[in-house]
């Protein structure tokens, strides 16, 4: 499973360098919006790879899932715990999938605080805030798969 998890990681890695996805959400993308639910998220970089866990809280179900990607750039090492609010989200089927993230700006970070903005292709946004530890180095963006976990 191990072996699996970072063999995705890096074949994400090496997409998200490649291409970049237009479309990074901020807050003006869920201005007006309602939230649909929140989230809980461990989330660890090294290298270029990133993996983590979670919890969506959804209509009053709580839905555990993971998420494995990877950075556009170098990497580095780090640690994000954090929580946040979910928009757009209609079905939690919609949930899952492949979210482009804006990963802060380009170059080095060391900020102890995270503040972290996703979408997938089926139009759900993610916002987290949390605390880091740790430095990474990165062009912006990321790609990041979130599966729910049964």
């Amino acid at each position: 499973m191990r072996r699996r998890i970072l063999g995705c990681a890096a074949i994400l890695a090496a997409l998200s360098a490649c291409s970049m996805p237009p479309s990074v959400p901020d807050a003006g993308s869920v201005a007006g919006r309602p939230v649909s639910g929140t989230i809980t998220l461990e989330e660890a970089l090294a290298g270029g790879a990133e993996a983590g866990r979670g919890t969506l809280q959804f209509r009053g179900r709580a839905y555990p899932f993971r998420l494995v990607g990877g950075i556009a750039g170098p990497g580095g090492g780090a640690a994000i715990r954090g929580s946040g609010t979910v928009y757009n989200l209609s079905r939690v089927s919609d949930f899952a999938g492949m979210y482009t993230q804006g990963s802060g700006d380009m170059g080095i970070d060391t900020s102890r605080t995270a503040d972290l903005w996703l979408r997938n292709e089926a139009g759900v946004i993610i916002h987290v805030r949390g605390q880091r530890e740790g430095v990474s180095l990165s062009l912006g963006r990321s790609q990041v798969m979130v599966e729910l976990v049964q």
